[in-house]
């Protein structure tokens, strides 16, 4: 029994680390993300955008977003891009990270949140979110 014991504990503590989502799940956040870049490449300046949801023990359930441009706004890409996020239908969300480049002026601008710890503020700035961040969040 002594053998068996630190084996499930391990394995107990590994399941407590895993995904949020399921495989099918993170399939769909990413058409979702895809979507979110769709609509980003639309702005003025923008000439290309990355969007990946990424769900594993370094980065659970994060929504990333790079956003190159050429004589964009910076901040108002950025915002752009943290909004469309957002407001969009991921879950499970626990982090955003948005940047953004202007490859015609060598500057950028970006930031990372934490869904639990900034949800107030995204809340105030960008209104409810359409699902919970979380599922059983309601």
């Amino acid at each position: 029994m002594r053998r068996l014991l630190p084996t499930v504990v391990v394995a107990v503590a590994l399941s407590a680390c895993g995904p949020a989502a399921s495989p099918e799940q993170a399939g769909a956040n990413q058409e979702i993300l895809d979507r979110v870049a769709e609509q980003l490449a639309a702005e003025d300046g923008v000439t290309g955008v990355r969007a990946t949801y990424v769900d594993d023990a370094g980065n659970e359930a994060k929504a990333s977003v790079r956003v190159d441009c050429r004589g964009c706004d910076l901040p108002a890409v950025l915002d752009s891009a943290v909004r469309a996020v957002w407001g969009s239908e991921v879950t499970p969300l626990l982090a955003i990270s948005a940047s953004v480049e202007d490859l015609e002026r060598a500057e950028s601008d970006d930031v990372a949140l934490s869904v639990r710890t900034d949800e107030a503020e995204l809340t105030r700035r960008y209104g409810e979110r359409p699902v919970p961040s979380l599922p059983g969040d309601d």
